[in-house]
């Protein structure tokens, strides 16, 4: 019996205790006291002026390039191949004349990628799900680790939040089993002092228990994917069901998905809190915060972020592909990588009133998807947790041409189709429904927008 079907038939209890354990894991590693440390230098640097963020970028680029240079087998054969040595010129010139590092070229170099400076044992190893269509598998140091959450914390910390709040996370990971029909639809993490509502719940037929729910607890602020929290909101206002006054959130995070237009104007209908979001990968290389004026400024302390081949328009603002250098990632340093994704840049000339001078990103527009629709009237727009543990898929995209039914598309690397097939109708009934049919269709390649921009979830209904 593997860990999930155990976890399945543990009474409720048990599962917050369960819960509980797996968050005090992760606050080990993710709450050290480098992560106060930095916090706390991380609120004094994002008011640097122009030239110190550029002194800053340009030390921590040498340490990052001299590094990779000396340790990562990787990166020095790339610098002899273009008879580069990082003393000769200026950490930013010399960032430059590097080539361009992609998802497929990372992973297959993956063993040469490691700085031979750190031993495998004293590393975490990190997966990535793939949600622009390429999983990875990454090995991180403590430190990045921290110097992560830090940033995330301080972009928490603008909107008067602490670490140790409580708060509700709406999250795609089955906490509470699918098979549960009567509440508790949530589940606790002491650890965090944090619920957590998983989607499969979020239906219909449960949507008055979840806010009842809701409205005995006073959290400071809601986190998780928007797609998530929106179609929370949306049910309940179908439903009549409101928020007391002193329940609701102050704050609304968002993460992993953009956050569109329909989906920010329900939530602050529905909770009255203000939306925010992070743009960040769980590669670790850039990372981009709103301010209180809901512009995105670089997080210059944590990487160096470059708009690749950009096209400028009119109004002297750039359109481009994120490119990042990750910084405190020294066993597996990102360099000029690849995310993904296309942004808009604004104006030099743009001066945020929030006061802070780093670079301003309007939009990341490379991460908006459509949603599926299911049976039971849920719409869903996050899939890519399916793709766990599949190596054989290159790119994948999930489909859909008609009600009930969901096409994914898939580039194999090898002929595993049948296995891949199987294990992806098998979690898709578990995690998804089993009432929606399912096809997986075996392609050569999946066709991206004239912009290069790949959508991993493509409604044909809904445009």
């Amino acid at each position: 019996m593997n860990f999930n079907n155990l976890y399945n038939r543990l009474p409720v209890f048990m599962q917050n205790l369960a819960c509980s354990v797996y968050g005090w894991k992760e606050n080990k590693v993710r709450f050290n006291k480098e992560f106060e440390v930095l916090l706390e230098e991380y609120k004094l640097t994002q008011y640097f002026n122009v030239n110190s963020i550029e002194d800053y970028k340009l030390k921590k680029l040498a340490l990052v390039l001299d590094n990779a240079y000396k340790t990562v087998p990787y990166y020095h054969k790339k610098f002899k191949e273009l008879n580069l040595v990082p003393t000769d010129i200026s950490s930013l010139e010399l960032l430059n004349l590097l080539p361009v590092l992609t998802k497929e070229e990372l992973r297959n170099n993956q063993d040469l990628m490691v700085s031979n400076h750190y031993k495998s044992s004293c590393l975490h190893e990190v997966h990535t799900s793939g949600t622009t269509g390429k999983a990875l598998t990454l090995f991180k140091t403590s430190e990045s680790i921290s110097a992560q959450w830090a940033i995330w914390f301080r972009h928490r910390s603008r909107f008067g939040v602490n670490k140790g709040d409580l708060h509700v996370n709406f999250t795609g990971k089955q906490v509470t089993p699918t098979s549960q029909t009567s509440p508790p639809y949530w589940r606790f993490n002491a650890p965090a002092n944090q619920y957590l509502i998983n989607m499969q719940h979020v239906t219909n037929d449960k949507i008055v228990d979840i806010v009842k729910f809701l409205n005995s607890i006073e959290p400071s602020f809601y986190s998780g994917y928007p797609s998530i929290l929106a179609e929370i909101a949306r049910l309940a206002v179908d439903r009549g069901v409101k928020l007391n006054h002193n329940s609701r959130p102050s704050v609304i995070f968002c993460g992993a998905e953009n956050v569109l237009t329909y989906q920010k104007d329900i939530l602050e209908k529905w909770t009255g809190a203000k939306v925010t979001d992070q743009y960040g990968l769980t590669e670790g290389n850039c990372n981009l915060s709103k301010c209180e004026f809901n512009n995105y400024h670089e997080d210059f302390e944590f990487g160096h972020v470059e708009c690749y081949e950009p096209e400028l328009l009119p109004d002297g603002r750039k359109r481009g592909k994120v490119l990042g250098t990750s910084y405190s990632n020294l066993a597996m340093p990102l360099i000029r990588y690849l995310t993904g994704d296309i942004a808009i840049w604004a104006s030099p000339e743009f001066k945020c009133p929030c006061g802070r001078s780093s670079a301003v990103i309007e939009s990341i527009e490379g991460r908006i998807d459509d949603f599926i629709e299911l049976n039971d009237g849920r719409r869903v727009m996050r899939f890519d947790y399916l793709f766990k543990g599949t190596d054989s898929v290159k790119e994948a995209q999930v489909c859909q041409y008609r009600i009930g039914e969901v096409v994914i598309k898939i580039v194999l690397r090898d002929d595993d189709f049948y296995n891949v097939k199987e294990k992806l109708q098998k979690e898709f009934s578990k995690w998804i429904c089993r009432e929606t049919k399912l096809k997986v269709l075996q392609v050569e390649f999946i066709e991206k927008s004239p912009s290069g921009k790949f959508k991993s979830v493509k409604s044909f209904i809904n445009n």
